[in-house]
């Protein structure tokens, strides 16, 4: 004989599934409060943003001959770092470091914070538009929420959130261009262009 009759055991995997989706919800909540905490209180940047900032500083100041020169950017990382000796290149595209050449008007500590909220917005955004192609694809509520969960937790995401790395805005124009591609192919496609930022 079962040790479960079926409609107990379906009444436990519903409860079961439910509690692994609040489970994941509350890791979900706390390692992105951490993050944002992180960002607001970080004394300096993370090694990427380090760089990224550099390249947005020379893209302000329009000196986009000097954009990949050693010299140029380890003088500017000296600046923002004093004692720094190593230097943490710049190697994205141009186009890249116009786009955040705004942030370079803003102190290394206030812009990194921005970044990382930016790439929190960004993480959101793509987590709705993650679970609406799940149930495009006729996944159930708890299985999109627990994939989305445990995507949310994955080291490498957590990573490049941290690191203010470009995979974050690359994953959420990826995933609109997903959701976007049944109706408008060519904006789709446009999106796409989103990873030429990687260097």
């Amino acid at each position: 004989m079962p040790l479960l009759r079926p409609g107990a055991r379906g009444r436990l995997l519903r409860r079961g599934s439910v509690a692994g989706v609040v489970v994941i919800g509350l890791y979900v909540l706390l390692f992105y409060s951490i993050a944002f905490y992180a960002a607001v209180t970080h004394a300096n940047p993370e090694p990427d943003f380090l760089a990224f900032y550099t390249g947005a500083t020379i893209a302000r100041d329009g000196d986009f001959p000097h954009l990949y020169d050693e010299a140029t950017q380890l003088a500017i990382e000296q600046e923002l770092v004093p004692g720094r000796e190593v230097l943490q290149p710049y190697l994205n595209p141009p186009l890249y470091a116009v786009l955040l050449s705004p942030l370079a008007g803003l102190s290394p500590k206030v812009a990194y914070s921005v970044a990382v909220v930016a790439s929190l917005l960004l993480l959101c955004g793509g987590a709705i538009l993650l679970w609406h192609l799940l149930r495009r694809a006729d996944v159930n509520r708890r299985g999109c929420a627990l994939f989305i969960g445990g995507f949310l937790l994955t080291p490498a995401l957590w990573h490049g959130l941290w690191e203010t790395q470009t995979s974050v805005p690359i994953l959420a124009a990826v995933l609109l261009s997903l959701f976007i591609a049944p109706r408008q192919p060519l904006w789709a496609g446009v999106l796409l262009t989103a990873l030429v930022i990687k260097p």
